[in-house]
C-alpha cells in the first residue's frame, strides 16, 4: 500500500507496547534509493521539557499504517544511551 506524504506527516507514532510518543511532524528520504531514512517526531506534553524533535531511524519502525507509525519500545532508551555517549565521548553500556 502508498501512502502520500502528507498522511505520514501527522502521524501518531506509538511504540509496540502503546506509548504515546508524539506525531511525526517530517521525515528525511535517502536520495539514492528513494526510501525514508528517519522520521522527526514533535514530542507528546507528557515527555519532559526537551524542544528537539525525536528522530527515529527507519529501521526501528515495525509497522506505517495510514495515521500511526508503530516503533520499537527501545526507541527512546537507545536515543537517550547515544546522546550520552555523545556528550562524554565514550561507549555507555
Amino acid at each position: 500500500m502508498d501512502i502520500s506524504a502528507n498522511k505520514i506527516i501527522g502521524s501518531r507514532v506509538l511504540t509496540k507496547s502503546g506509548d504515546y510518543l508524539g506525531k511525526v511532524i517530517d521525515f528525511k528520504i535517502n536520495n539514492l534509493n528513494q526510501t525514508i531514512k528517519q522520521y522527526h517526531v514533535k514530542r507528546g506534553i507528557f515527555s519532559g521539557l526537551s524542544k528537539s524533535p525525536l528522530i527515529i531511524s527507519a529501521n526501528q519502525v515495525i509497522s506505517l499504517k495510514e495515521d500511526t507509525l508503530i516503533v520499537e519500545d527501545a526507541v527512546i532508551k537507545k536515543g537517550i544511551k547515544e546522546r550520552k555517549e555523545s556528550l562524554i565521548g565514550v561507549n555507555v553500556s
